[in-house]
C-alpha cells in the first residue's frame, strides 16, 4: 500500500517537497526538526471510550499520517503531537490555543467546524474564533495551517448523519478562507474518500466507513490518512 520505492528517491534530498498543495517544490512543508501539531475535534482525536478503544477508533488519520511520516521520513527528526479533544468547536480549541502555541509547532494539520455546525454556532462567529487561533498559532511560529475537511456522505450513512455533514459546507468554506488568509491550504478529501468508500460498498452492500455518527472506523480513517499524504505529494493517486 505504501510507496516505499517512490519515497526512497523522494528522501535522497535532506528536504520533502509537497507534490498537490499550496506550496511550490521550492517551498517543502517538512524540513528538519519540525514539529508538527495535529489538533481539532474528535475526528483528529479518536473515539476514546472502552469500546472505541477495543474497536480501534480511538486510532485516527491524524494517528496513521503522523506513524507513516514518522516512519518514512525519520531523517527530519520531526517531533508529533496530537492536541485534538473530542467535542471541541472554534470557541474551545481557541481556549487552549496557549497549550497549542506552547508546543510550538511548524506545521498544525486540524479538523474543526462540525461541532460548530451540529451548535448552530453562526457561521460569522465560528470564523472570528478560527481566525483567533490561526493568529496565535502563526505568531509562535508556526508557517503552515493545514484544515482537513469536505467529509462526503458515503455509502450506508444514516440521516442525521447526512445531515449534519451537508450542514458542515458553510464552516468548512468559512475555515478555507481563514486558514489561507494565513498562508495554509485547506485539504478537501472527498474526492479521494468517496469513490473509495462506494468501491467497497460494492464489494459488499454493508461495507461502511463510519463508527458512529460523523465518526470513522479503521476503513473510513485509513482512507482520510490516504487522502491527506496523497494531497501532500506522498502517495500517488
Amino acid at each position: 500500500m505504501f510507496l516505499r520505492k517512490n519515497i526512497l528517491s523522494i528522501m535522497t534530498a535532506s528536504l520533502l517537497a509537497v507534490g498537490s498543495s499550496s506550496l511550490s517544490a521550492s517551498e517543502p512543508l517538512f524540513r528538519p526538526n519540525d514539529r508538527v501539531l495535529f489538533e481539532g475535534d474528535s475526528l483528529t482525536d479518536g473515539l476514546k471510550n472502552n469500546y472505541g478503544r477495543q474497536m480501534g477508533w480511538d486510532k485516527t488519520w491524524a494517528h496513521r499520517v503522523d506513524e507513516w511520516l514518522f516512519t518514512h521520513c525519520a531523517e527530519l527528526n520531526l517531533e508529533f503531537r496530537n492536541l485534538a479533544v473530542g467535542g471541541s468547536s472554534a470557541k474551545t480549541m481557541l481556549a487552549r490555543a496557549d497549550a497549542a502555541a506552547a508546543f510550538k509547532p511548524t506545521v498544525a494539520l486540524l479538523t474543526i467546524g462540525t461541532n460548530d455546525a451540529i451548535m448552530n454556532v453562526p457561521v460569522a462567529t465560528f470564523r472570528v474564533q478560527f481566525a483567533a487561533w490561526c493568529d496565535q498559532l502563526t505568531k509562535a511560529g508556526c508557517r503552515t495551517l493545514i484544515h482537513v475537511s469536505g467529509f462526503p456522505p458515503c455509502p450506508n450513512v444514516d440521516k442525521e448523519t447526512r445531515a449534519i455533514l451537508e450542514h458542515c459546507a458553510p464552516y468548512w468554506a468559512a475555515a478555507k478562507e481563514v486558514v489561507e488568509s494565513h498562508g495554509g491550504f485547506q485539504i478537501d478529501v472527498g474526492p479521494y474518500l468517496l469513490p473509495r468508500a462506494e468501491a467497497l460498498a460494492r464489494k459488499w452492500k454493508d461495507h461502511t466507513v463510519y463508527s458512529s455518527g460523523v465518526h470513522y472506523n479503521t476503513l473510513g480513517n485509513e482512507l482520510i490518512a490516504g487522502a491527506v499524504l496523497t494531497h501532500l505529494g506522498f502517495w500517488k493517486n
